[in-house]
């Protein structure tokens, strides 16, 4: 199930007498704050790799050459995305994988409160009151 859960009676209640709560401008503005935050999705999708990079980065390990020892050695891609190279040495800057790990918590957050406000729009638009 997703959407907006009510109880059996407020369910037949609407659907006897639909809701009053919600009058056509107010459904208008809701069903344009839903496209603009699914544009919002879209644009970010587009230009920002986070989902990407958090699927990728638990799957694929890139290989890294050391030339003095002439060995591989794997590391995860998200230590590989934000590596510095100070005085010769890999350094992983765990303040860029902080504000990653932020970021890709905002964008969980964007995609369930675009299911969530499907549905809620969806029954708003039939008349029910959803909570």
């Amino acid at each position: 199930m997703a959407g907006p859960i009510i109880t059996f009676n407020a369910f037949i209640s609407y659907t006897f007498l639909p809701q009053k709560e919600y009058v056509s401008k107010q459904k208008i503005l809701y069903v344009l704050r839903y496209a603009a935050n699914l544009l919002f999705m879209e644009i970010g999708l587009h230009y920002i790799y986070c989902g990407a990079i958090a699927n990728m980065s638990t799957r694929y390990q890139v290989p890294q050459r050391n030339f003095e020892t002439n060995t591989v050695t794997k590391i995860p891609l998200i230590n590989y995305l934000s590596q510095d190279v100070l005085n010769g040495e890999i350094v992983v800057n765990h303040g860029e994988i902080i504000s990653f790990m932020v970021m890709e918590l905002n964008f969980l957050w964007l995609k369930f409160l675009l299911i969530w406000r499907f549905f809620r729009c969806w029954a708003i638009l039939d008349g029910q009151c959803p909570p």
